[in-house]
């Protein structure tokens, strides 16, 4: 399999950002990779549990996501997954408080490491189950 090379794109007042979030203003996607949408994933266990507290069902939500990407991609590792991903979605049931959005950025940080998808993160009134729910769309090069 061709490894994953998405470029991350940023621009001159944006490097804080990128650099303090971990995100891309925008990502480039090279020719002929095949696209990838996930539905919403929460942070359910494989018996349909939703996991305790906001950080375990974000840490579930980023298992159930990367589940997802290598049923569809199985010839990918874990690695070129993540590295797969260039546009995330997250929503956080009620305020965008600390502990949400550190804990978000903190699986976040272990997950993708050095990689910077694009990132929006919304904070929305309601969801169908817990605090989190994550989509993404990945760049899966050809075989």
């Amino acid at each position: 399999m061709t490894p994953v090379t998405l470029k991350a794109v940023t621009f001159p007042g944006y490097e804080a950002i990128t650099k303090r979030y971990a995100i891309a203003a925008a990502i480039v996607v090279p020719a002929n990779y095949l696209t990838l949408a996930t539905s919403g994933h929460v942070g359910l266990d494989a018996e349909g549990n939703l996991a305790d507290g906001v950080e375990q069902q974000i840490r579930l939500t980023f298992e159930n996501v990367e589940k997802a990407i290598l049923a569809a991609a199985p010839s990918l590792t874990k690695t070129q997954a993540w590295s797969s991903v260039y546009q995330i979605t997250s929503y956080i049931k009620g305020s965008l408080d600390d502990a949400a959005v550190n804990a978000m950025f903190k699986v976040a940080s272990e997950t993708l490491g050095e990689h910077k998808p694009a990132w929006t993160c919304v904070g929305v009134e309601d969801l169908v189950l817990g605090r989190y729910e994550m989509a993404v769309f990945a760049a899966i090069p050809p075989a």
